[in-house]
C-alpha cells in the first residue's frame, strides 16, 4: 500500500470483512506499523495480536537513527546496554 495510515488501513480492512464475513482470525502477526495494529485491534477485537521480534528490532533501530541517536549509543557503554535490554524486554512473556 501506498498510504500506510489508519484511515487507509482501515478502509482496505472494513472492505475485506465485508466480503469475508466468515473469516474470523484468532491470532494476528503484524509488524510494528501501528496505524495497521490499532486498526487489526478495532476490527477483529477478538483476535490475539502477536509481532515479530525481527520487525521491533528493525523499528526500534529505525527510529534511532530517524533521530540521530544512533552515534550516542556507540559511544556510550551504558547506551548500548540500555539498547540491548530493550531488545530483550520482547522477548519475555506477556503475563
Amino acid at each position: 500500500m501506498e498510504s500506510k495510515t489508519k484511515a487507509s488501513y482501515r478502509k482496505v480492512m472494513e472492505r475485506f470483512k465485508i466480503q469475508f464475513p466468515e473469516i474470523k482470525p484468532l491470532i494476528i502477526m503484524i509488524n510494528f506499523e501501528s496505524a495497521l495494529r490499532n486498526v487489526f485491534l478495532d476490527v477483529y477485537p477478538e483476535a490475539q495480536n502477536s509481532s515479530y521480534w525481527l520487525h521491533f528490532v528493525q523499528s526500534l533501530l529505525k527510529n534511532i537513527k530517524k533521530i540521530c541517536y544512533s552515534g550516542y549509543i556507540k559511544q556510550n557503554r551504558e547506551e548500548k546496554m540500555c539498547l540491548r535490554t530493550c531488545l530483550e524486554l520482547a522477548q519475555l512473556p506477556a503475563y
